[in-house]
């Protein structure tokens, strides 16, 4: 897979008008004999700042990137952003959902993630999730309740257990959705934002006992309301963190706080999607190369869903 265009800062685009059909499962469209494939994203880098910028090419995501959706009976709300890592797995910030468990676990609110590739919109319902309360990552499987890809392909970000150091950049990504319609011909608009920050601080146990109380990374760069749960990609393309929270300023440049994603290594999970792919619960760990990249999986050998060990490594 080729490189793609770096996306580049300003000039926003959106999504208007873009009927959304549901099915109940799109692999049962599938002719004999035919495939889908899951592809890494190869992330050039971006030319953006430390200011929240729309992106004009946000199609280099080719929807790994979502926007998460909280659909009830009588309404539907955006609330923030997550990203595909593996066939049926995605990852977004705990505190996205903590205040609502209950109403998840009963049914009464359903989740949703939203891929914005080319000028349509790719559906995944959320039939799982792996949530702790001791960091902000929460593991989520997901179905697709979407036509297909004509081509058979999506695509999901990698992972990296590198520690960060000072000094480093970070590309943060997230979409900020602007509107969901609910009538029988719903709109979806939206921008993706970006912004670079260099690594002011790392707090391996924690920012503070009451707001971060998690492995956390402070970048120097500003972030916006909905980009929390979206990726924080280093400079080889690997995702080191999920956008956890940002101080509003003046300028607009932040910080804004990445919690690390060490800790979601070992998160077990439920994925009953593609059918059959995963045959008991699994850990990010327990996948296989070919279903998900983690350079750098050594580091943590030996972790179990028991306890986690853990060496840290640098370029």
């Amino acid at each position: 897979m080729s490189s793609p265009e770096e996306p580049a800062s300003g000039g926003g685009n959106q999504v208007g008008k873009t009927a959304i059909g549901l099915v109940s499962d799109p692999l049962s469209d599938l002719p004999v004999g035919a495939s889908i494939t899951f592809n890494p994203i190869v992330f050039g880098g971006s030319n953006a700042n430390d200011r929240p910028q729309s992106v004009n090419n946000w199609e280099v995501f080719k929807g790994a990137i979502f926007s998460v959706v909280l659909k009830s009976a009588n309404s539907s709300s955006i609330i923030g952003s997550a990203f595909m890592i593996a066939p049926g797995i995605a990852i977004t910030a705990s505190h996205l959902i903590s205040d609502i468990l209950d109403d998840l676990q009963k049914g009464n609110i359903i989740p949703y993630c939203l891929g914005i590739r080319g000028t349509t919109v790719e559906i995944w319902r959320v039939v799982k999730f792996s949530y702790d309360s001791a960091d902000d990552t929460t593991v989520l499987s997901i179905a697709p309740v979407s036509a297909l890809p004509k081509d058979g392909q999506y695509y999901r970000m990698g992972l990296t257990t590198r520690a960060p150091k000072n000094g480093e950049k970070l590309h943060i990504v997230g979409f900020r959705s602007e509107t969901l319609t609910q009538d029988s011909n719903p709109t979806f608009s939206g921008h993706m934002y970006t912004s670079v920050g260099t690594v002011a601080a790392v707090y391996p146990d924690g920012r503070d006992r009451v707001l971060m109380p998690y492995p956390v990374i402070e970048l120097n760069c500003g972030s916006l309301g909905g980009m929390s749960g979206g990726a924080a990609i280093d400079e080889h393309g690997f995702v080191m963190g999920i956008v956890s929270r940002g101080f509003e300023t003046a300028d607009g440049d932040g910080p804004t706080y990445v919690s690390w994603i060490i800790n979601a290594m070992a998160r077990v999970l439920e994925v009953p999607w593609p059918p059959g792919a995963y045959k008991t619960r699994v850990s990010l760990l327990s996948l296989d190369d070919q279903t998900i990249v983690i350079e750098g999986r050594e580091a943590l050998a030996g972790t179990t869903d028991k306890g986690m060990m853990y060496k840290p490594w640098f370029e």
